[in-house]
């Protein structure tokens, strides 16, 4: 997934958690994935922290924080029906 495409997929998701344009079916989507791909769009996506302040929270390196969000951006695009 290229980097622009993702991006693209974090503000969908950020904007579904914001109060401006709630989305509830993709709220549904993220809410259903695997655990540790909730932990880290929650923390990287919709709370906004650094990479530094995910790895204190959840215990991830930085690299392997970024290898669960690809992973789960691009399972929340195959939910979505590849949108």
């Amino acid at each position: 997934m290229e980097l622009q495409e993702r991006r693209r997929f974090e503000q969908i998701i950020r904007e579904a958690y914001s109060g401006e344009t709630p989305n509830s079916a993709l709220q549904e989507i993220v809410e259903t994935l695997p655990k540790r791909y909730r932990d880290v769009i929650q923390c990287r996506v919709i709370e906004g922290l650094s990479w530094f302040d995910v790895q204190d929270r959840l215990f991830y390196t930085e690299r392997r924080g970024r290898d669960i969000l690809i992973e789960a951006i691009a399972e929340v695009q195959r939910r979505m029906g590849g949108t």
